[in-house]
């Protein structure tokens, strides 16, 4: 399912076949690749089939909590049913499901992405991601939350107070707090800001200008010291002659 949205005055596309972020007609860094490049070593190791089981398996969960939440469609599997479970534990009234977020920084375009659930706990919003991960990458997970979150608060006046991931696997569910990591967000936007020339003011330029009409008045000027000095000579002459 490919999206298209208006976020802060940009056309944002996403295309799901190819994960891929277009931001008026320019192809943007997803959240998941500012993570993969902070934390590289993450799937280092797995087998490549593995690997793609696994994101297939993970899709059906995030589709079957979608259709849930938007459509009321009850899901079948075990983790379906353990996110049901966490739901009343939890006490969480969804609010937005799949939320895109348009990430900018100085004023420059950096990412874009979605988070699985934005969430209201006891008047609270809070942000929710669903992994289905074998392991707890607690690094890459802070950052990737605390990004979704800079992206959302760009662009809304209500602020999230608490990030949480659901990991569900199999019959495994977990509740995991993610701490907000403002500086861990500043120091990985900062390495991704692209320098910008300064602008050329006017005052050097008129400078410039000044510089360039004294030069243009040399000429000028040595053309009336030659007159004056044939002047003075032809003066100097007729006087000679009459005495």
């Amino acid at each position: 399912m490919n999206l298209k949205e208006i976020i802060s005055g940009h056309v944002v596309e996403y295309f799901e076949g190819q994960h891929r972020y277009v931001v008026d007609g320019q192809i943007i860094p997803s959240v998941s690749d500012l993570c993969k490049k902070a934390y590289p070593n993450r799937y280092k190791g797995i087998n490549q089939n593995i690997l793609a089981h696994s994101i297939k398996r993970g899709n059906y969960l995030h589709n079957q909590i979608e259709s849930f939440e938007r459509h009321n469609v009850m899901g079948s599997s075990i983790e379906f049913k353990n996110y049901l479970k966490i739901k009343e534990t939890l006490g969480f009234d969804v609010k937005q499901t799949e939320t895109m977020v348009l990430i900018k920084y100085q004023n420059q375009v950096i990412a874009c992405g979605r988070f699985d659930l934005l969430v209201e706990i006891n008047n609270e919003l809070v942000l929710i991601d669903i992994k289905r991960t074998r392991d707890y990458h607690e690094k890459s997970f802070t950052l990737q939350l605390n990004l979704y979150r800079y992206g959302f608060m760009q662009n809304n006046p209500k602020p999230i107070t608490a990030l949480k991931v659901l990991r569900l696997r199999d019959s495994e569910a977990q509740v995991l707090d993610i701490p907000i990591d403002e500086s861990l967000v500043e120091e990985i936007l900062q390495k991704y800001v692209k320098p910008q020339f300064e602008l050329i003011t006017d005052e050097p330029v008129q400078n410039t200008q000044t510089i360039l009409t004294k030069q243009d008045k040399q000429p000028i000027l040595m053309v009336w010291i030659g007159l004056g000095i044939l002047i003075g000579l032809s003066l100097l002459y007729n006087y000679l002659v009459k005495f």
